[in-house]
C-alpha cells in the first residue's frame, strides 16, 4: 500500500502572481462575481458569453480572494465553478483540463501552504500506544502506529486537522500514501515485535495487488514478519463500494497480512460489516468505551458486537480506555485486548514493560 497507481498530483503551492480562470455555474454566481472585481479594483477580465471571469493576483492577494469568494457566493455554487490558475497571462489550453477544480477546493488549496510543505518535505512521524491482552495488561500483543505532523517549530500536528484538510484540497492519497510508509518504516527502524496495527481507508487503494506487493517487499526487507503486520478499516462504516473493501481484504489476507474493522467515529463498526467481512481483529472505539461501565445504551451495543464477533472467533480489541472501570466492564464482557491512556499513552518507541491494571 505504499503506492497508489492512478492517483492524483499535488497541487502547486501558489507562491507567485497568477492569473485565475473562473467559469461559474449560474448567472447570479457571475454576476456577484463580476460586480465584486469591479468594486475591488481587481484586474480582471470578464467574458458575458462563457460566463467567465479572469482574475490577475498577487501571492499576498490570493488567500484574501478566497476568502471574500468563500462569503459571496453560495456552497453549491462553489462547488459547482470550475477554477484553472496559470502563471502567465495566456489562455488556458486544452492539457490544461486536468488542472480544473472546484471553486471550493481552490480556495481550501489556497489556505493549505502548510500542508503541501508538510508532504513535500515529509514532516510526519509515527507515535506507538501498546495494546495488551486483556487478562494481565502487563502483556503486550502489539501496538498501534499514530500518525503525527511535524510543523516547523518540532510541535506535533493532529492527524485530525492533516486529514480533514487533505481531503477537502484534494491531497488525501497522497497523505494516506505518507501515513503508511512512515507507519512501516518507524516500525522497522524500532524493529517492533508483536502486532503492529496500520490504518488505511479502502476509497484510497486502487489496485490492492500492485500496492501489496510493494508493501510486502519492504516489510520482508525490514526483517519484520507479515503476519504481524494488521491493516485496519478506517471509517468502515461509511465504505460505499462493499465488494471494492472485501478485495482489498482479500489482498491483504493473501499476502499474508492481518485485517481488522476499525470506526472510531462511530464508536464500532456495524454488525452488518462483521457479518460480511472475514476479519481478525474487530475494534470498539472510545466513543463506545467511554463510561461504558456507567451507560446501559453503550453497554448492550458493545456486548451485541462482541457476541457477534465471538460467534465467527474473531477477537475483539477495545481502544480508548481512559478509567479502570472501563477496563473492568471490557475485561468482564468478553474483550480480548485492550487499549488506552490507563494503559499506556502513545510513545515515539514501542513499549518494553507495562504494569499488570
Amino acid at each position: 500500500m505504499l503506492v497508489y497507481p492512478g492517483s492524483e498530483p499535488l497541487p502547486d503551492k501558489i507562491d507567485r502572481p497568477v492569473h485565475l480562470h473562473l467559469w461559474l455555474a449560474s448567472e447570479s454566481a457571475f454576476i456577484k462575481l463580476a460586480q465584486f472585481a469591479a468594486s475591488a479594483a481587481l484586474t480582471a477580465e470578464v467574458d458575458d458569453q462563457s460566463r467567465s471571469v479572469c482574475v490577475a493576483l498577487e501571492p499576498a492577494g490570493i488567500r484574501p480572494f478566497a476568502i471574500r469568494l468563500a462569503g459571496l457566493l453560495t456552497r453549491e455554487e462553489l462547488k459547482d465553478t470550475r477554477v484553472l490558475y496559470r502563471y502567465d497571462d495566456t489562455q488556458p489550453r486544452p492539457e490544461d483540463i486536468s488542472r480544473l477544480m472546484s471553486l471550493r477546493r481552490f480556495i481550501t488549496v489556497a489556505h493549505a501552504d502548510w500542508l503541501l510543505d508538510l508532504i513535500a518535505e515529509e514532516r510526519v512521524t509515527c507515535l506507538f500506544q501498546p495494546i495488551v491482552y486483556a487478562d494481565d495488561t502487563s502483556r503486550l500483543f502489539g501496538h498501534e502506529a499514530l500518525l503525527r505532523g511535524i510543523d516547523p517549530d518540532g510541535a506535533y500536528v493532529s492527524p485530525a486537522a492533516i486529514f480533514n484538510l487533505s481531503r477537502d484540497a484534494g491531497m488525501f492519497f497522497q497523505v494516506e500514501t505518507l501515513a503508511r510508509r512512515t507507519a512501516l518504516s518507524t516500525a522497522i527502524e524500532h524493529r517492533v515485535t508483536g502486532k503492529v496495527f496500520i490504518n488505511f481507508h479502502p476509497s484510497a487503494v486502487y489496485d490492492p495487488e500492485a500496492c501489496l506487493y510493494a508493501t510486502a517487499a519492504a516489510v520482508d526487507a525490514g526483517g519484520l514478519l507479515r503476519e504481524n503486520i494488521v491493516f485496519e478499516v478506517a471509517s468502515a462504516n461509511r465504505v460505499q463500494d462493499l465488494a471494492h473493501l472485501q478485495r482489498v481484504l482479500h489482498a491483504c489476507r493473501e499476502t499474508g497480512f492481518g485485517v481488522s474493522l476499525d470506526d472510531s467515529e462511530a464508536g464500532h463498526p456495524s454488525l452488518h460489516l462483521v457479518e460480511q467481512l472475514r476479519l481478525d481483529y474487530v475494534r470498539l472505539g472510545g466513543a463506545l468505551v467511554r463510561d461504558i461501565h456507567l451507560d446501559p445504551y453503550r453497554a448492550s451495543v458493545a456486548e451485541r458486537l462482541i457476541a457477534a464477533a465471538g460467534q465467527r472467533a474473531i477477537p475483539v480489541i477495545a481502544q480508548g480506555i481512559s478509567v479502570v472501570e472501563e477496563l473492568c466492564w471490557l475485561r468482564e464482557h468478553g474483550a480480548a485486548y485492550l487499549q488506552g491512556y490507563v494503559i499506556a499513552r502513545p510513545a515515539p518507541a514501542p513499549a518494553a514493560r507495562l504494569a499488570r491494571l
